[in-house]
């Protein structure tokens, strides 16, 4: 009776400390994903919230902000959906592929600037290709009009935006070591031809837009991302 009743207290106690320490591990994700992806203590009542699924076909980790904006967590919340259904039905028509684990990474940063909030989403897919696809979106809105901004408000206030971005951005990107190093004609054009879908990833900053273009827009993957400030007396909005 003694012996079994030590092997129970043993198994509990081992219990107890894998749960302490796994529940340790869960938060200091959390707390790594806080400090080097977002800033939410800078963003008034803004918290973050976690979805994970794991099992032998795929892999999932995304983290996600939670303001007191309805609108703004609405599209939040979309975004969100939107990559993780992508990515569910492309499991579902590769039901084949059962050697393969596939991975979907969502993290995000935070930030404000005046009346403007911005998110960024590091959308990080592996559908065990010859590399991942990484790809940054965006969301700004605005706290005093309640309003999502999107590329066609700003054309709102300037009907020369586009144009005006496409003459800034060609000239100034010329001189980026990586666009030079692995330049591409073609891409570099079509990537910034003045049209709304090559400008919709854009940030609120104190010195101006900062416009992300994603990999195979202006450069070939190799090349990354690539993120360019425009001040704002330069686009006028």
């Amino acid at each position: 009776m003694t012996k079994k009743y030590i092997l129970a207290l043993s198994i509990f106690f081992v219990f107890i400390i894998l749960t302490y320490f796994v529940g340790i591990q869960i938060e200091n994700g959390k707390a790594n994903v806080k400090a080097v992806y977002n800033n939410i203590e800078s963003i008034e009542n803004c918290t973050m919230e976690q979805i994970t699924e794991n099992n032998n076909q795929y892999h999932i980790n995304i983290y996600y902000p939670v303001t007191k904006y309805d609108k703004l967590n609405i599209a939040i919340k979309k975004l969100v959906d939107d990559k993780l259904n992508i990515f569910k039905d492309y499991i579902g028509k590769s039901a084949d592929l059962i050697d393969k684990v596939f991975t979907l990474d969502i993290k995000f940063n935070i930030s404000s600037y005046n009346e403007f909030i911005s998110v960024e989403f590091d959308v990080f897919y592996d559908f065990a290709g010859a590399h991942p696809i990484t790809n940054t979106y965006t969301i700004s809105y605005n706290t005093k009009g309640d309003k999502i901004i999107m590329i066609e408000d700003l054309m709102k206030k300037n009907d020369q935006l586009l144009n005006k971005l496409h003459d800034y951005f060609s000239e100034k990107l010329k001189n980026n070591d990586k666009i030079k190093e692995y330049y591409n004609e073609q891409m570099f054009e079509d990537g910034l031809r003045p049209m709304k879908e090559n400008f919709e990833n854009f940030i609120f900053t104190k010195d101006g837009l900062i416009f992300i273009f994603n990999r195979y827009q202006i450069a070939p993957y190799v090349a990354g991302e690539t993120r360019e400030l425009i001040p704002y007396d330069k686009i006028i909005i």
